[in-house]
Formats: structure tokens, C-alpha cells, sequence
């Protein structure tokens, strides 16, 4: 029996607030990967269905991101399944409706900031170990396409952005650490246009940027960027 390839994918959202991570998991199920993933408690329903999908090859943990301990939960119940880890992917999704009201609006930034980018650093810490162990060692981030300090308005998915750029940041930092050590880095901007964003994330988490046109004199490995889902490059 042929060994899969395994992939944690964290960070889900529900897909009524723009949450591509369902998606995502039914495309590397469908192209033969085992499928870890951790979602937000209000992605319940969505992620059912590719669970189900996948049968035996996806298993799923409702994780509060804020919370380290279960990250650690899920990563020890993981081990038990897989010695290792391939490819990591955080989808920076919302966790839960925007409020209305604008006095909500900066405690909702800050509970995006906790379970958005310190989520993100929580669950690299923790998995290190397992993607150490994988043949690929790469790390991705699918976010916003706003994802950014210049792009964010306050009411306008202002918290989600602002957490999401800080992954960015923190991506950026993880790359100088991690890169001398055969790491590899993806950072995925979901842009408006793009009808098959789980199509366009999976062909550029996978694809090797070694060479890639228009830098034919060095690994394009060893440069930290973020390109769109229409494959443009952007600033991260």
C-alpha cells in the first residue's frame, strides 16, 4: 500500500465569512494527501462535509486557536496517526461574524490577533517537531487580499487583515530561522477574480519556485514573497 502524503491544515473558517480552508481540504484529499485539519468551532458544518469526503483519509479537530493546550492535543493525537508531517498550510480566516456595532470592532481585532497570527505562531511551534520529520518541510499561509496595515479598514474586515499581516511579518522572521535548514515558504493572498481559490492555493503550495521565470540566476526558494491567486507578486 502506497504511503500519502500527510498535511496539516489549520486556521478554518467558515466559509459563509470567505473561509477557503473546507475547500482546500477536499482538494489535497482529492489529489491523494492525508489530511489533518484544525478548525474554528463555528466551521463545524462546513468542515463536515470534507471530512466525510475523505473518509479515512481526513481527520478533523474543532481547536481553539487562542488556546495552546489544544493545538498541543491535536499534534500528540496526530503523532499517533503519522511520524510526520509534509507540508503545513494556516488558512488566516475569520473565526466568527464581524460586529456590527463599533464598539466591538477593536475587541473582534483583538480576538482575530490571538487566534489569527498568534494562532498561526502557536501552531508552527507546535508541529515543528513532525514537519522536521516530513520529506518537504514547507509552510504556507492562504490570507486575506487585504491583508495588509495600508489595505485594512476599520470595518471592513479590518481585524482579520491586520492579523493576517501580522503572520506576514512573523513568516518573514520564521524564513530567516528556518530556511538554512531546507524550509520552504508559500504566502497566498485570495484576491477577488479568482473563482477556484482551493484550485489556485493547492497548484502554488505544491509548485517547486527553484526556477522560476524572470530569476534564472538563483533558487527563487531563498526570497520571501506572496504572490495572488491570479499569480501576481505583491508586497507582504
Amino acid at each position: 500500500m502506497a504511503i500519502l502524503k500527510s498535511a496539516y491544515i489549520g486556521g478554518i473558517g467558515p466559509q459563509a465569512l470567505g473561509g477557503h480552508g473546507p475547500g482546500l481540504v477536499r482538494r489535497f484529499l482529492a489529489e491523494g494527501w492525508q489530511v489533518f485539519a484544525g478548525y474554528h468551532p463555528e466551521a463545524a458544518r462546513d468542515i463536515k462535509g470534507a471530512v466525510s469526503a475523505g473518509k479515512d483519509a481526513c481527520t478533523a479537530f474543532s481547536i481553539d486557536h487562542a488556546d495552546t493546550g489544544a493545538i498541543r492535543s491535536a499534534a500528540a493525537e496526530i503523532a499517533n496517526t503519522v511520524s510526520a508531517l509534509d507540508l503545513f498550510v494556516y488558512c488566516c480566516d475569520a473565526p466568527y461574524p464581524e460586529p456590527l456595532e463599533d464598539e466591538g470592532l477593536w475587541q473582534y481585532a483583538a480576538t482575530c490577533y490571538d487566534h489569527i497570527a498568534l494562532g498561526a505562531l502557536r501552531s508552527v511551534e507546535t508541529f515543528l517537531p513532525l514537519l522536521d520529520a516530513g520529506s518537504l518541510k514547507r509552510l504556507c499561509w492562504l490570507s486575506p487580499g487585504n491583508a495588509s496595515i495600508q489595505s485594512g479598514l476599520k470595518g471592513g474586515g479590518f481585524g482579520q487583515n491586520m492579523a493576517a499581516a501580522a503572520v506576514h511579518n512573523a513568516g518573514a522572521i520564521l524564513f530567516n530561522r528556518l530556511r538554512p535548514e531546507g524550509y520552504t515558504f508559500r504566502v497566498l493572498f485570495d484576491v477577488p477574480g479568482c473563482p477556484a481559490v482551493s484550485d489556485a492555493a493547492y497548484g502554488y503550495f505544491l509548485r517547486d519556485r527553484s526556477f522560476e521565470a524572470g530569476n534564472r540566476l538563483h533558487s527563487d526558494e531563498d526570497r520571501f514573497t506572496a504572490k495572488d491567486t491570479l499569480g501576481r507578486e505583491h508586497p507582504w
